[in-house]
């Protein structure tokens, strides 16, 4: 995107993409992209997969990479097996390990289908960078329908929730290639 160095005033010189800017790229004038952030965001969809945590209450990871600025307030996934009877959990976790945003844990009852949440934490714009989707459940019977993808890391027992609550944080996680990811959008 930015190529060049700043002339006297500290801003930009030159650009090398087509993009409608503002700003002067100053600390009293910082650019804009028009039409950023973005408002949707989608992992690879397909039925190539199921992918659940390793057993009651683990919470399971799965790492994915957000190229730009995203404002969202949902989250959707396509639930292969439901759990109408216990709690789970569906969020998102900072590669640190902080949680972003999740649905609560709630009884989701209805399967092979997409299902569509709103998080508790209401409208956000999380910034470029390495993220987590995650989910858990009080029993061993939710499912997700899952891609196949590149990702940074899938981890089924990363660590413990409690009731099927997604916990508020989680150990940071580095880089470990892996291959399946949960269908699922930000949104």
């Amino acid at each position: 995107m930015p190529t060049g160095g700043g002339g006297g005033g500290g801003g930009l010189s030159t650009v090398s993409v087509t993009a409608r800017l503002t700003g002067n790229g100053t600390s009293g004038s910082p650019l804009d992209i028009a039409g950023w952030p973005g408002t949707f965001l989608s992992s690879p969809f397909s039925q190539a997969s199921t992918l659940q945590p390793s057993g009651s209450n683990d919470i399971a990871i799965f790492g994915f990479e957000l190229p730009y600025a995203l404002t969202f307030a949902n989250i959707a996934v396509f639930i292969n097996a439901a759990d109408g009877s216990n709690n789970s959990d569906i969020g998102i976790y900072s590669q640190a390990g902080s949680l972003v945003a999740n649905i609560g844990a709630q009884h989701i009852s209805s399967g092979n289908q997409v299902v569509k949440f709103a998080t508790v934490q209401g409208s956000q714009t999380i910034v470029p960078g390495l993220y987590l989707f995650a989910m858990t459940s009080a029993a061993s019977t939710l499912s997700l329908y899952g891609g196949i993808a590149g990702l940074w890391i899938k981890n089924l027992n990363v660590a413990s929730s409690t009731g099927g609550a997604l916990a508020s944080s989680i150990s940071a996680q580095t880089v470990s290639p892996d291959y399946e990811i949960p269908n699922f959008m930000l949104y």
